[in-house]
């Protein structure tokens, strides 16, 4: 089962309309990482280096985005990832 963070972060990531194509790839990105990471929790640190690495790009023009994964990020690192 899915951390509330992450499925809070996968809800929004389902209902954001990307801007343009390479924010779509990077929602389809975090999509697959994010399932990698609950299937498998060994690959959260690969989550936690894509969420921080995509943050800024969504942070202008999809703000609830952007909240939902710094909470992402601030639950995986409190969890010691």
């Amino acid at each position: 089962m899915a951390p509330e963070p992450l499925k809070k972060l996968q809800q929004e990531i389902e209902k954001t309309q990307a801007s343009n194509d390479e924010q779509a790839a990077s929602m389809a990105d975090l999509r697959d990482h994010i399932q990698r990471a609950i299937d498998e929790p060994e690959n959260a640190p690969g989550l936690l280096e894509a969420l921080r690495g995509s943050f800024a790009q969504f942070q202008a023009d999809h703000p609830q985005l952007a909240a939902a994964i710094q909470s992402a990020v601030d639950f995986l690192a409190e969890s010691g990832v």
